[in-house]
């Protein structure tokens, strides 16, 4: 039984959520979050990285 459904779906999940937080910056800062996203399995919807993301946004 397969679950790239359920896969793919987590990943464009992701990749959205990666987006929409990381908006204006590089493609390299967005596929080095997505890399460390999947090793660590974070839910994008996981608050903590949220804030995470959103300070180092206006860090910088």
């Amino acid at each position: 039984m397969s679950n790239n459904g359920y896969t793919n779906s987590r990943i464009q999940k992701r990749t959205e959520a990666i987006d929409r937080l990381l908006q204006g910056r590089s493609e390299s800062v967005k596929v080095n979050v997505l890399d460390y996203m999947m090793k660590y399995d974070i839910d994008p919807e996981n608050e903590f990285f949220v804030i995470m993301l959103t300070n180092l946004r206006q860090n910088s």
